[in-house]
């Protein structure tokens, strides 16, 4: 097969076998020279195939088998994966998978150790909110299956990170997404509400273990919150100093009053939330007390996270 493309095609019930997609020999940068594009396959079987230089984007590929398949410089880019398996001997070189989306369920048979990939093969996000391959009378129930079809995608992805790791393919080697995060991301959206709710605060605050900078932005965005608390629950900057506490409804002092009281509401809500404390300041109302404990606590379990997360990157 050679320079040809097909468009907005379906292929059912049928057989690709012991054919070989034209190489461009130029060099190893992808070149794609031939494929598919908008193209629905269904029930059809790859077997003892050399797919090189050749792209599947925007398009269904349901019930397929790949059999001893070798794709070298190919492209899947958008591509919705039902019931795909690849079986005997599979090498992926230089193919990238580029935002699959509406469902990634793909399965490998066999010994992991028959399955090769090398450090330029690139597996993106799955796409979540593409919905490119999804009709419209699938979209009416698609909330309906979709923590199905997030499980689907985080079972893909474990395999799939077996199989880096069996042919030592480091994460700082390659350009692919992170597996575990984005497995962990699938699983969350495959849970039941509460459940899911305490995942994406894990994937918010330290992504799952894997983004130990996350939990810096939370203390961030909580000391910017704490500091509005304390600006209207009442604190007192030093030990001599009068108490500083806003109305709502009250008269405001001018600009430059304003702006030195809020830095030290903000000031305080800082030392406060990395547990040192600041020595002279101190709540002077219960509603303001109650904010200093409840930021205490939770200043302690962020930072805990972020040295414990960031230890963990690490040294992975």
């Amino acid at each position: 097969m050679e320079q040809i493309c097909f468009h907005n095609c379906s292929f059912r019930n049928c057989c690709f076998k012991n054919i070989i997609f034209k190489k461009d020999f130029a060099g190893f940068a992808p070149n794609y020279i031939q494929g598919f594009s908008s193209c629905d396959f269904f029930n059809v079987t790859f077997e003892n195939c050399t797919i090189n230089n050749t792209f599947f984007s925007v398009g269904n590929l349901d019930h397929i088998n790949f059999i001893n398949t070798s794709l070298c410089n190919s492209l899947f880019h958008r591509t919705s994966f039902n019931k795909v398996v690849f079986s005997g001997i599979t090498t992926l070189n230089n193919t990238s998978f580029y935002s699959p989306s509406k469902s990634f369920d793909i399965s490998f048979i066999g010994p992991v150790e028959q399955f090769h990939v090398d450090a330029k093969c690139a597996v993106t996000a799955f796409s979540y909110y593409d919905k490119t391959n999804i009709t419209l009378e699938e979209w009416s129930k698609y909330k309906i299956w979709m923590s199905v079809k997030h499980k689907e995608v985080a079972d893909t992805l474990f395999a799939i990170e077996q199989i880096w790791t069996t042919n030592h393919i480091r994460e700082e080697h390659n350009n692919y997404a992170n597996f575990y995060y984005q497995r962990k991301k699938a699983e969350t959206r495959s849970l039941t509400k509460w459940s899911r709710f305490t995942g994406f605060i894990s994937e918010f605050i330290i992504g799952y273990g894997e983004k130990p900078f996350r939990a810096l932005v939370s203390m961030g965005i909580l000391i910017f919150i704490f500091s509005f608390v304390y600006l209207f629950t009442g604190f007192s900057p030093t030990t001599n100093s009068s108490e500083i506490k806003y109305c709502i409804t009250g008269h405001m002092d001018s600009f430059i009053t304003l702006f030195t009281d809020y830095f030290q509401s903000l000031y305080y809500s800082f030392f406060t939330m990395i547990s040192v404390g600041q020595g002279s300041a101190s709540p002077s109302t219960q509603f303001s007390q109650i904010a200093m404990s409840l930021e205490l606590l939770l200043g302690a379990i962020l930072m805990t996270l972020f040295t414990g997360t960031l230890f963990r990157k690490y040294t992975k």
